[in-house]
This record gives C-alpha cells, sequence and structure tokens, in this order.
C-alpha cells in the first residue's frame, strides 16, 4: 500500500469512484488539484483504493473528502492517508494541524461497485 500524490492522470478514476457519493463533478476535481489543495491517493497493486482532499489553508487545513473502496476497509487506510497529510504538516512546521486533529470526528466513507456507501465514524 503506497499513498502518494494524485496527478492529472488519476482525476477520472478517482471522480468514477466519488460520483455517486460526492456532489463534485469533473471539474470540482481537476480544479481541487490546480489549487492549494493536499490530494493524496492510496494504492495498492496499481489501483487506487481510496483518497483525501484537504484544503491547504494559511495556518491550518481544512478535511473536504476522504474515502476508501469498500474491499479495502479495515485495513487503515484512511489512517494512512491522514498520517500522510500530518507529515506534510510536520515538514511544513504546522504544529496546530497535528494539535487539533481529531479522529472522532471524522467522517469516512467506504465505497462499493453498486453506488452505495457506509459513513464510518471515526477511525
Amino acid at each position: 500500500m503506497e499513498i502518494e500524490f494524485v496527478n492529472e492522470g488519476d482525476i477520472q478514476k478517482i471522480y468514477d469512484i466519488s460520483k455517486c457519493y460526492f456532489d463534485w463533478t469533473y471539474d470540482n476535481f481537476v480544479s481541487g488539484l490546480k489549487s492549494n489543495n493536499i490530494f493524496l491517493k492510496a494504492v495498492s497493486e496499481g489501483k487506487i483504493v481510496g483518497f483525501l482532499i484537504a484544503d491547504d489553508l494559511i495556518d491550518s487545513y481544512n478535511l473536504l473528502l476522504i474515502a476508501v473502496r469498500e474491499e479495502f476497509k479495515n485495513q487503515n487506510i484512511a489512517t494512512k492517508l491522514i498520517k500522510k497529510l500530518e507529515n506534510i504538516a510536520k515538514i511544513k512546521n504546522d504544529d496546530s494541524f497535528i494539535k487539533n486533529l481529531e479522529f472522532e470526528n471524522i467522517f469516512v466513507f467506504v465505497f462499493n461497485s453498486t453506488c452505495t456507501s457506509t459513513p464510518i465514524v471515526g477511525m
């Protein structure tokens, strides 16, 4: 399992995963990638199995979306995505992110192939 930055070639795959659940358009994802957002993907055997989008503000991060494919749930993928975001914050020396992170208040959506999702509270 690798956590990587999303590139433009990943947008269609991420959009396809999320279009049943989030009201973001394809163009929203493209704009999000080109803006100040942190856009991460979890990759297993060459397949995107989860993603995270956080707005990179001046002194904090706003978690916008986080999702994991159903067949990969209970593998700590959402936690790994957030840990990567935490490491990015450490590199940026943004201690406020680390102090204010509360895993209990994060909703992770687990997606299946029939466009139904299960929100999981906390991690």
